[in-house]
């Protein structure tokens, strides 16, 4: 059997996982997303925290009807490096995050989680 590619791998899972969610309303987090980071050495799991963080500003600029590249044009980056955020196939890094945030004019409150309890 032929090897897949990790960029093949990635874009059938993402289809697979909307579907899902689609479907499963009731659980869109029932499946974990694995990427290959550019600069992580292993395969790595997308935590809930940072997914929900992604989404929450992807749809901010949506909303805003800002496009990814008048997105990239605020932040002073490529287009391609938003896009690549927003497919968890980067991660940008601490300033980029907050320039991202600042040019959708948003701001990030800190929090402790709250633990779930066990029965």
């Amino acid at each position: 059997m032929p090897s897949l590619t990790p960029a093949f791998q990635h874009q059938h899972f993402i289809a697979l996982k909307t579907a899902l969610t689609c479907v499963t309303q009731l659980q869109p987090r029932f499946i974990k997303l694995l990427v290959n980071f550019q600069h992580f050495k292993t395969q790595t799991e997308v935590t809930d925290s940072y997914e929900t963080v992604i989404h929450e500003l992807v749809m901010h600029r949506e909303q805003q009807g800002m496009s990814q590249e008048a997105l990239a044009y605020k932040i002073g980056c490529a287009k391609s490096l938003i896009h690549k955020w927003e497919q968890y196939k980067r991660v940008p890094s601490g300033f980029l995050f907050t320039c991202w945030l600042d040019a959708l004019g948003l701001q990030i409150k800190v929090y402790k989680k709250k633990n779930k309890q066990r029965r």
